[in-house]
């Protein structure tokens, strides 16, 4: 199954890919995860405070809820920050 992804296209520019970093990060995830993915460009004015991706045709505007469901439908490789790495004891560790 090919997951629909719908990011924002770039500003003046249509049929490209957009500044957006969330959406960047969702398609990223999906290349490192080797999942198949359709790309929809969204270009235009979206309504204020709006976000604008969604996956599957079912709209979800988070990017962190996204990766969520994106690892817990492909699993492999996880791209899940274990806890040893991703608590502020760690950064006070390193400095």
């Amino acid at each position: 199954m090919v997951v629909e992804v719908f990011v924002k296209a770039a500003h003046g520019a249509p049929d490209k890919l957009g500044d957006c970093p969330f959406c960047h990060k969702i398609l990223l995830m999906l290349e490192e995860k080797n999942v198949p993915y359709q790309m929809k460009l969204v270009s235009g004015d979206k309504p204020r405070g709006e976000k604008c991706r969604c996956i599957r045709m079912k709209w979800v505007p988070d990017s962190d809820v996204i990766a969520q469901i994106i690892e817990e439908k492909y699993p492999e490789p996880s791209l899940v920050t274990s806890p040893e790495y991703s608590t502020v004891s760690y950064i006070d560790d390193c400095m």
